[in-house]
């Protein structure tokens, strides 16, 4: 073969090999997984799947001034077929109904039913914005109907006919459905992220008078996860509640000497209102013997069990739900019986006697003097709720692991996969979530 010949095929050789190390895809290691620390959260990010929304019902009545109050249901779908009861009180001549709901963000539309004293019933669908406010138009029902306790609500929706201090029930997250509160019980370092160090679910019913002021709270609490050995308890603060408003605090398990009480059931030296409904959570949970000190995390572990916890008080002057909040409130984990070391929802903040000179420690960012509170030098949280029932991931699983969309909903600043941690299909990797 020809010199020439030889040198021009082997520059062709060359330039194949060139050209297909150009095209060859880039090695990819598969035992990586994105993890926590490799998500970029926007800096406000407030991690929250449910949000406080301000409502107001104005009711225009013609044809005379009713002397009784109708009532304003509100649900959040048509309470024909699925729809679950939120909210109720009443509205009357030049008196709207105001209250503050907590809706999930992937919600994007209410349905208000307004109940005369007569039983007739109107239904609007209003869409959810950052306030609502919506106005009904009827005619006015001049008969007076039967009312026992002349609260003037008609006995017919009266839930406490008999008793003038109190009207209606109010549910959150809603009349079917309980909430999920979930804790890292690592702070003020990260944790394993697989958020099940402590899960506990709720239902709160807010009991509300005639004039719409709470008057009594009830909720029910219980845990359905312990992925730690440490001996955590659970209570929650009612921030813009003084402590000596509430009445007779009752249902709560305090085992330990390292919670101390008022006569009142609230915790004693805390300027605002804060319950301790578990100085420790094996007071209620039962394992199976070869789960040791963890509690329905394992897999291939035989479930434990858990007893409800219920709690109920009353406040001695009503307050308003804007004052009072809205439901989980302000709920935090004692880390390990250690009374200082309280573990909140990012932003939330702390009690009196959180030890204050672990903030800004280990992996926390806390800034006191900025207000703000519980989130991570990358801005993660230790804790997270939702307003359903949460399938929580296996012990060690990371929360990135078991829901597909966890890390776009969180550097998206909420705007993406709102509803996340539903259970919708392709949402979820069923192997990594506790059965």
């Amino acid at each position: 073969m020809k010199p020439t010949l030889k040198i021009l095929i082997l520059l062709f050789s060359v330039i194949l090999i060139v050209l297909a190390g150009c095209n060859k895809e880039p090695e990819v290691d598969q035992e990586y997984k994105k993890k926590m620390d490799d998500l970029n959260i926007p800096p406000g990010f407030i991690w929250r799947t449910a949000i406080d929304v301000p409502v107001s019902v104005t009711v225009e009545y013609t044809g005379g001034i009713p002397p009784q109050y109708s009532k304003v249901s509100i649900y959040n779908a048509d309470p024909v077929q699925t729809g679950a009861l939120l909210s109720q009180g009443t509205a009357g001549y030049q008196l709207p109904y105001s209250s503050v709901l907590n809706l999930p963000t992937d919600l994007s539309t209410i349905f208000i039913k307004l109940t005369h004293s007569d039983g007739s019933e109107q239904v609007k669908q209003v869409q959810v914005a950052s306030a609502i406010q919506a106005t009904m138009t009827t005619s006015a029902v001049t008969q007076v109907y039967p009312d026992q306790d002349s609260d003037q609500v008609p006995d017919s929706f009266d839930e406490f006919p008999s008793d003038p201090t109190k009207a209606f029930r109010s549910y959150f997250p809603n009349s079917l459905e309980s909430g999920s509160i979930m804790f890292e019980d690592n702070w003020p370092s990260k944790g394993d992220y697989d958020f099940n160090d402590l899960v506990m679910d709720y239902q709160t019913i807010l009991v509300t008078n005639s004039q719409n002021l709470v008057v009594e709270i009830q909720s029910q609490y219980q845990v359905r996860a312990a992925g730690a050995a440490l001996k955590n308890g659970f209570g929650f603060q009612l921030d813009n509640v003084s402590a000596n408003l509430v009445t007779s605090v009752t249902g709560t398990s305090i085992l330990n000497s390292f919670i101390t009480l008022s006569p009142n059931g609230t915790e004693y030296n805390q300027p605002r209102a804060v319950i301790i409904v578990l100085d420790v959570i094996d007071n209620v949970v039962h394992r199976d013997p070869s789960s040791g000190d963890f509690f329905n995390t394992w897999p291939g572990v035989p479930k434990g069990t858990s007893d409800p916890v219920n709690v109920k008080f009353g406040l001695s002057i009503p307050q308003s739900i804007l004052d009072v909040g809205t439901p989980p409130f302000n709920p935090f984990l004692i880390k390990d019986k250690s009374r200082g070391y309280e573990i909140h929802m990012p932003g939330y903040i702390p009690t009196a006697l959180v030890d204050s000179t672990l903030f800004g420690s280990a992996d926390d960012n806390s800034i006191p003097a900025q207000g703000i509170y519980y989130k991570s030098n990358i801005y993660l949280p230790w804790g997270l709720y939702t307003p359903s029932a949460y399938d929580y991931t296996y012990e060690t699983v990371q929360i990135l692991d078991g829901y597909n969309y966890f890390d776009s909903w969180a550097q998206s600043n909420g705007a993406l996969y709102r509803d996340w941690y539903r259970n919708v299909a392709g949402y979820r990797d069923e192997t990594k979530i506790y059965q």
